[in-house]
């Protein structure tokens, strides 16, 4: 059964979501070199969108906007030079080497030497690249299933991030050491992974639930409640356990029923 539902056109949503990626990048590049660390670090908890970060997300909100005007062989390159840095990045944190990429373009004198490598972005941050540039260049090169399940592995690993950060919940945006990822960084990152997966909204098996179909329309709306409840109830959580005596899990109980009995009609008021 279909319904009568207007659909925003194709192109439309990853091109925003570009412009917000590159966005992002940029004001990080314009902190860096005009030495303000306001732009890179804001409400991060001490952790830091380094320079290399901030290009690379650059580059890929140029990807991804050349993508949205079909010319797939360039946005196929950017997106492989991101790929090919993240690699070594990653190899960089593995190996325990270094392949002196990390401060290429500019000094970094605002992290301490002493505890971590100046430059150098996180574990966690290049391997979140790394999934995001592979899903994509697999949608560039049609191989859309695929494509799609990289990338929301990624967005689903972003996005928990981003809540972590939101609440200071170390669990879910600091790995370890040298893991931790800043807020500006996410930000990049959660819309160059969004506007990467709109590109390919109406092909592979994203092409059921973008369709007009009304099972579809409500698989969307179920999953943006799910994207929109779950920093609130993330919040709440830790203001619970932070200003009452309750147990976590009795605190989490609570939480879960009431958000349930709340929103699951949400999904089917459209």
């Amino acid at each position: 059964m279909k319904r009568n539902f207007a659909l925003i056109p194709r192109r439309k949503i990853p091109f925003l979501l570009a412009l917000l990626t590159i966005l992002a990048g940029f004001s990080g590049l314009v902190g860096w070199y005009l030495q303000m660390p306001a732009l890179y670090t804001f409400l991060s908890h001490g952790a830091s969108m380094k320079f290399n970060t901030a290009l690379f997300i650059t580059i890929l909100g140029l990807s991804l906007f050349l993508a949205t005007e079909e010319k797939r062989t360039a946005a196929s390159v950017l997106c492989s030079l991101v790929l090919l840095f993240s690699t070594l990045t990653l190899a960089e944190h593995l190996l325990n080497i270094d392949f002196k990429i990390d401060q290429l373009l500019v000094i970094d004198t605002f992290t301490d030497a002493k505890e971590e490598h100046p430059g150098r972005m996180s574990a966690f941050t290049a391997f979140a690249f790394f999934l995001t540039t592979m899903g994509f260049e697999f949608a560039l090169f049609k191989k859309y299933v695929w494509g799609q399940l990289i990338l929301t592995v990624a967005l689903l690993a972003i996005y928990a991030a981003f809540v972590g950060i939101l609440f200071n919940i170390n669990g879910l945006f600091t790995f370890g050491q040298y893991s931790s990822i800043a807020l500006p960084t996410s930000i990049g990152l959660l819309s160059a992974t969004l506007g990467c997966l709109s590109c390919t909204a109406h092909q592979g098996w994203l092409r059921e639930i973008f369709s007009e179909y009304s099972a579809a329309v409500t698989a969307r709306y179920a999953v943006l409640s799910f994207f929109l409840i779950l920093p609130v109830f993330a919040g709440l959580l830790s203001l619970m356990l932070a200003k009452t005596d309750v147990s976590p899990g009795f605190a989490i109980v609570v939480l879960v029923t009431g958000f349930a009995a709340l929103s699951y009609q949400l999904p089917f008021l459209y």
